[in-house]
């Protein structure tokens, strides 16, 4: 109950900085992409969403060739994650977390060491620390899956149909993010 309160209290003060700290509200997402060397992920906070995930690993590596990727789990959730490439990892405990649902300094330390261009939040449901670890990358592309508490916080929202399951909402996110999609005049 308290750390719901906090976490909505951090919410409203994220949203009234973005209203006094505007982020650019047009991008050209391709170009983005392709101008991109770091990405995080911030991987669902859900073991079967990581499975689904792990399964389609295959067009993270298409997509994102010679790319710097970061992974943020959960270390509850870290048996679920299969995945072969080369990427960094970032491990996060509940100790890690305040009552707020903010990151410990240490562990901001470690997520942001390496800057990151864009940050895909891959959570079908509201998840605190992948918001604010979103907003805090201060990441040029912010994308996540749409979410009434989380749209305004993200500069790309990837709108699935009611009760999309896993595979179907990473097929439809990586099309969008796939540059061979994308029409050029």
């Amino acid at each position: 109950m308290l750390s719901n309160i906090g976490q909505n209290i951090s919410l409203a003060s994220y949203k009234l900085l973005k209203k006094i700290r505007p982020r650019t509200n047009s991008i050209d997402i391709f170009s983005q992409i392709k101008k991109t060397s770091s990405i995080l992920f911030c991987l669902p906070d859900d073991a079967a969403g990581i499975e689904a995930f792990c399964q389609q690993s295959n067009l993270v590596n298409r997509i994102f060739p010679n790319k710097t990727i970061i992974f943020l789990i959960e270390q509850r959730n870290k048996s679920s994650f299969k995945m072969v490439g080369d990427f960094q990892m970032v491990e996060y405990s509940p100790e890690q977390i305040s009552m707020f649902g903010i990151p410990s300094g240490a562990l901001q330390q470690e997520l942001f060491r390496t800057p990151v261009d864009m940050v895909v939040d891959l959570n079908l449901s509201f998840h605190f620390v992948s918001a604010y670890t979103a907003w805090r990358s201060k990441a040029a592309l912010q994308v996540c899956f749409n979410h009434p508490r989380r749209n305004d916080l993200y500069n790309f929202v990837v709108r699935l149909a009611p009760h999309q399951d896993w595979h179907s909402a990473f097929k439809t996110l990586f099309k969008y993010l796939d540059p061979q999609n994308c029409y050029h005049d």
